[in-house]
């Protein structure tokens, strides 16, 4: 789970590989909420922006219920949510010195007319409540308190008409404590609605003409609306203020009043004041007048008790604090490849993989403090090939200092920006040059797999700066790589990456060169263009070389591991001249379409390109055909809800076509879930294969795949899974080519493999 996973109300994510080269990513939340997928520079990397202030609510639930939406998202482009009646899960049982309370909303959000509609419970304190969470602070409004659930409920149905979003929550003794001092100020009694107010005709100095298109404008509001839902109110600040220069126009009123909102949201509360103040003198009897009077009120109407608080609380969160959570599993695997009556099955894999994944947080007065850690151990039970391996993917410490505004992260690690080709061992350091300017820098030994260990005649150093929101929309980065290997360069690269980004528009391109071979190693742009709400067009187009070109290829093949071995047959300049023969050029390239078909079906449709070139012979190592081109037609269909709440459903098709080789694809994957904990995973894919290029001759072959999962869990720190799937093959052969392996023609394959295991959470 992500650090900011307990923000966004994200409770559950899994990441599922289906037929082919697709995947599926289900999120799943505790509360409704608003939310968007981009791409990035990071290729490996997608980024879900989660807004959980939003009118978007699940079915009323029955009084101690509460209601749970879950959003599965597809590939890359790719996202349905799970809309209609919200499954229900019950409330825990309040600690004996809690009482029930109402969230009412967020106190800049109240309105004229909502807040006089709660002059009528006066029997009950409505208050400002403090929140931060992941350095994140806003104030809410509640209403409280209640001993029953009966009682709140009640409550809570006369007040959804002004409040839809009000939800049951629970407040400890401390809070109660501070409620009476935080009490909402009542409205005098001469207050009236805006339309009743007296104009108030201010002058305001803007320029004389418009010096800036409708279109831009229009655009520069969509980029200040983006960025304070990433909360980066820096930008949204500078964006509104460049607006407000331009004169005239339906964008100063709402430009106006949320810059108000950038800065109080930013800290600058006198600013704030002032530019809720501007907007009232310029737009005193707008639509929105009375809502910008309540967050003027919000800022000056707590009693200085409250605020007094509210600074002390904000002092406190600075204060040491510490967190640790993470998780511990087993799993057993098995896998077993079935023969012929008359001949033993073969044991493929009869291993426990045992984990442990852990996070210790320390947030600091001015230093946070990061440790992770995950390792495994892979124990084989097959005493006569035993192959038994410590795995350790991450072992790291992240120091970061809010004051100066560096990060460093120090040990096992895994990056693939700034020219880094994945898991490492060494530092990275991070200086924050300007608000948008990062430089970086970085040091150490690559590791090729988890189960490896570093060799000081391997390492690496390079050096990367990162700018972001240049001109608004554009994102630049630029690296240098150095990479040694046993005394002689092993990798020696220079790259660059550009990102535009707009609310529909997202466009990546990377270049990563290698000065020393004059070779590209990666040229890439992709992109996806959000055309409407229910309609995204996404594409992408790649060239270079695969494997990435370096000195340590020329091993490939070879009967010895280290480049030193290497060089005790061959010279530098020969070696070097190996890893080139055994390195490929590639081309590819994709296109797809994803578009929602009703609330809850969805459309995901692609077509793609691959062709890598040939290798030479040299080193004693024959050198490989080119592929030739290779198509991809796939789609399928995702459906959310289909027959009960939070289930899915995907109905999928795959054709490949190569100079060698056609087979076609067709899936059904299904996740059902019962009760509160249990889900079910159904799949079964079944594939037609023609080949015309084997070592017996043509063949034409059927593939069933089914595959059960079952998972179940339990307090949401206990989880059970099962899974059993198999294979079953028919390959058919041209008999004018007989071969002992097939003498009828024909040659039947099966296996099945099964995984059984445990996982808990903790923290």
């Amino acid at each position: 789970r992500p650090q900011g996973s307990r923000m966004a109300n994200l409770s559950i994510i899994e990441f599922d590989s289906l037929p082919g080269n697709q995947a599926t990513v289900t999120m799943r939340f505790d509360k409704p909420v608003e939310f968007d997928v981009r791409q990035s520079a990071n290729l490996y990397m997608l980024t879900v922006i989660v807004t959980t202030d939003t009118t978007m609510v699940a079915t009323e639930p029955p009084p101690d219920l509460t209601p749970d939406v879950s959003a599965p998202v597809t590939g890359a482009a790719a996202i349905a949510t799970a809309r209609g009646e919200s499954r229900r899960v019950r409330q825990p049982d309040p600690d004996p010195a809690e009482k029930f309370v109402i969230r009412l909303a967020d106190l800049e959000a109240v309105a004229f007319e909502s807040r006089r509609f709660l002059e009528q419970f006066d029997e009950y304190v409505v208050y400002s409540n403090e929140v931060t969470l992941d350095q994140r602070h806003w104030t809410e409004l509640r209403l409280g308190f209640f001993e029953t659930e009966q009682d709140v409920h009640e409550v809570l149905a006369q007040l959804k008409a002004h409040f839809p979003a009000a939800w049951v929550s629970l407040a400890g003794r401390d809070e109660q404590l501070r409620a009476e001092n935080r009490r909402l100020p009542m409205l005098p009694p001469d207050s009236v609605p805006e339309s009743q107010e007296p104009v108030v005709v201010a002058s305001q100095n803007v320029r004389a003409e418009a010096s800036m298109p409708e279109e831009r404008i229009t655009s520069l509001m969509i980029d200040a609306r983006a960025a304070m839902l990433q909360a980066d109110y820096a930008q949204s600040i500078r964006i509104y203020s460049r607006l407000l220069e331009e004169p005239g126009g339906t964008h100063r009123r709402e430009a106006r009043e949320f810059l108000g909102v950038a800065r109080q949201k930013n800290g600058q509360v006198a600013h704030a004041k002032a530019e809720f103040e501007a907007y009232l003198q310029e737009f005193p009897d707008g639509t929105n007048a009375n809502r910008v009077r309540q967050r003027l009120a919000a800022l000056s109407d707590i009693p200085l008790q409250a605020r007094m608080a509210a600074r002390a609380e904000s002092a406190d969160a600075r204060q040491p604090q510490w967190d640790f959570y993470g998780g511990v599993s087993q799993f057993y695997l098995r896998g077993v490849d079935l023969t012929s009556d008359d001949e033993a099955d073969v044991l493929a894999q009869s291993a426990l993989l045992s984990q442990a994944d852990f996070v210790v947080k320390r947030r600091g007065e001015r230093f946070d403090l990061v440790a992770r850690g995950n390792l495994s151990f892979l124990y084989d039970f097959d005493e006569d090939d035993q192959e038994s391996q410590a795995l350790v993917s991450y072992a790291y410490l992240d120091i970061t200092d809010n004051d100066l505004d560096w990060n460093a992260r120090l040990g096992r690690q895994t990056r693939h920006r700034g020219g880094h080709l994945g898991r490492f061992d060494g530092a990275h350091v991070s200086y924050g040059l300007l608000d948008n300017v990062a430089v970086n820098v970085s040091a150490g030994f690559p590791i090729d797999s988890p189960r490896f260990v570093a060799t000081l005649d391997h390492y690496f150093y390079g050096a990367s700066v990162e700018v972001s929101n240049l001109y608004d929309s554009w994102d630049f980065g630029a690296f240098t790589n150095f990479r040694n290997v046993d005394g002689i360069s092993d990798r020696q690269a220079v790259g660059a990456d550009l990102q535009y980004h707009t609310s529909k528009f997202n466009v990546v391109g990377l270049v990563d060169y290698d000065v020393s071979y004059n070779v590209l190693n990666l040229g890439l742009i992709t992109g996806s263009w959000r055309f409407n709400d229910r309609i995204t067009v996404n594409g992408r187009y790649q060239g270079g070389t695969t494997p990435f070109l370096t000195t340590r290829n020329a091993l490939i093949g070879q009967p010895v591991r280290t480049i030193d071995a290497l060089l005790d047959t061959y010279t530098e300049s020969q070696i070097r001249t190996l890893a080139r023969n055994r390195t490929a050029q590639t081309l590819s390239g994709s296109a797809g379409v994803t578009a929602d078909i009703t609330e809850r079906w969805q459309i995901n449709a692609d077509f793609s390109y691959y062709e890598h070139g040939y290798t030479l012979s040299s080193g004693g190592v024959e050198g490989m055909r080119a592929s030739g081109p290779q198509y991809i037609v796939s789609g399928h269909l995702l459906g959310s809800s289909v027959v009960k709440a939070g289930d899915a459903m995907i109905l999928g098709y795959r054709h490949f076509e190569s100079r060698d080789t056609d087979y076609n694809t067709i899936y059904l994957d299904a996740r059902l879930p019962f009760g509160e904990g249990l889900r079910i995973n159904p799949r079964i894919a079944l594939t037609s294969r023609a080949s015309n290029r084997s070592s017996i001759g043509p063949s034409d072959e059927w593939i069933a795949n089914p595959m059960l999962r079952v998972l179940y869990r339990w307090r949401q720190r206990y989880r059970i899974e099962f899974e059993i799937g198999g294979q079953w093959a028919n390959k058919e052969f041209d008999l004018a080519n007989p071969s002992p392996l097939a003498p009828d023609g024909s040659f039947e394959s099966s296996a099945y493999y099964m995984r059984l295991g445990y996982w808990v959470d903790f923290r």
